[in-house]
């Protein structure tokens, strides 16, 4: 067993790999999608009694939660199905990573590492023997197939059908498109990096590299409370913030604060001190949900509407402040998601911003 010092200085080491192997994927290297995929591995996945995960080391991995970009596959469509990835014709004809470039459907809410891991994320064109892709044997697979077991027989059928006969897509001399597989190794890479460090760009949120550390990976020690799913909604008579909120740590907090702020730009976010719109008190049990609300004044939504119609980018900063049982204060940026109208007024969905940190080198390193 790995000390927490030297697991830690791994994770930090893995999480660097990966934000490098990710610049030089979307730069047209598409085979560093074989070092992302075993970076994952060597973070997240536990291959019996002789191979334990760096987040399963220091007891971390299913504390954890985990975004998911996938949205639910529809066995009635006769078409492939890769929610992660989409089909690009710019340029040429390719696969290529969503990254944040999500659709309403693909905002779901946290899952735990077991569902997340376990998801399925791919379904080939419709036949007798119709293929289904799982997210974790989909980079385990993927990654034996290009490392441990290079030279020799892929033993997934379903990765070797998609990696050398495509999944039903085809270019203009009739040859089909492939590398799906990769495209859809780094939308993963992009995941696990979105849910990791999360963490710690919230407790951080000024720093633009930083390394992670025991308060931001210790989560079964602390507090951590991460939304659901959020929405802005406006009626004749009130404006208000919700939001779905989870503690995924392993502390009470019995004792906090929540609170929404506005601003117009996310390279300089000071505004998240001065402009708060909208706040209210917070009590959530270990591993409890609780639907928040809080009311934004009425003096906010003539400038909240003249923003948007003058067609300038909007931001929200969501501060969660723990009091008890250790004072700390994490912030979450979000961006609007569309308009969407229902029977008691508008709603505007919040999709979550990417901004972590770009993970640093120790001075052992």
């Amino acid at each position: 067993m790995t000390s927490l010092g030297n697991a830690i200085a791994l994770i930090n080491a893995s999480m660097r790999h990966i934000q490098k192997s990710a610049r030089d994927f979307d730069a047209g290297d598409l085979d560093e999608a074989f070092r992302l995929s075993t970076e994952i591995v060597s973070l997240l996945c536990d291959d019996g009694k002789d191979y334990q995960s760096l987040m399963g080391q220091i007891g971390q991995k299913t504390e954890f939660p985990f975004f998911s970009t996938s949205s639910r596959l529809n066995s009635a469509n006769l078409v492939s199905e890769h929610p992660l990835v989409s089909l690009s014709s710019f340029d040429y004809p390719h696969f290529s990573a969503k990254l944040s470039n999500l659709a309403a459907p693909q905002i779901q809410p946290l899952l735990d590492f077991k569902k997340w891991w376990n998801q399925d994320i791919f379904m080939g064109p419709y036949d007798k023997d119709r293929i289904r892709i799982k997210r974790g044997n989909l980079v385990r697979d993927y990654r034996n197939a290009r490392g441990s077991h290079k030279g020799h027989q892929i033993r997934a059928n379903a990765l070797k059908k998609i990696m050398f006969e495509g999944i039903g897509w085809y270019s203009g001399d009739k040859s089909p498109l492939l590398s799906v597989e990769k495209a859809m190794v780094r939308q993963i890479a992009w995941e696990v990096e979105q849910s990791i460090l999360h963490p710690l760009a919230s407790l951080f949120p000024f720093e633009k590299v930083r390394l992670l550390d025991a308060d931001s990976l210790l989560l079964s020690r602390r507090p951590y409370i991460s939304p659901h799913f959020s929405l802005l909604g406006c009626s004749d008579d009130s404006f208000s913030a919700n939001f779905e909120l989870k503690n995924w740590g392993g502390v009470d907090c019995s004792s906090g604060r929540v609170g929404l702020a506005f601003g117009l730009s996310l390279d300089d976010i000071s505004w998240i001190f001065n402009n708060e719109i909208a706040h209210t008190t917070l009590s959530i049990a270990s591993k409890k949900h609780d639907h928040v609300c809080a009311q934004i004044s009425h003096r906010m939504i003539d400038l909240f509407r003249s923003t948007l119609s003058k067609g300038e980018e909007v931001f929200f900063a969501l501060s969660i402040e723990y009091f008890e049982p250790a004072r700390q204060k994490e912030v979450t940026f979000f961006s609007l998601l569309g308009e969407v109208e229902a029977n008691s007024g508008l709603i505007w969905p919040l999709k979550r911003c990417n901004r972590m940190p770009r993970i640093g080198i120790t001075r052992t390193q």
